[in-house]
């Protein structure tokens, strides 16, 4: 289940713990665990992936706010924003 997990967006942190549930229960179970280990390194990369997405979105956040604002006052169509042709809806 945690290897699932691993694989859906934003539940990628929950593959990873249920992974890491398994891998112990299975280590004292003695039953082989590498789908346990599939899921550690999946969720754990996925997770790290979905932090950098999320900080690189709250550090552009002002420059589309920015952008926005810009867009709104000079109206639709092509601009030019800080050196940069832009399209404004």
């Amino acid at each position: 289940m945690g290897l699932i997990l691993a694989f859906i967006p934003f539940l990628n942190p929950v593959g990873l713990i249920f992974s890491i549930i398994a891998l112990v229960k299975s280590k004292k179970a003695g039953m082989g665990n590498g789908l346990a280990i599939a899921g550690i390194i999946i969720g754990a990369l996925a997770t790290i992936g979905l932090i950098l997405i999320i900080a690189g979105l709250v550090a552009a956040a002002p420059l589309i706010q920015e952008v926005a604002e810009f867009c709104e006052q000079a109206g639709p169509g092509p601009q030019v924003f800080n050196g940069q042709e832009i399209t404004c809806p």
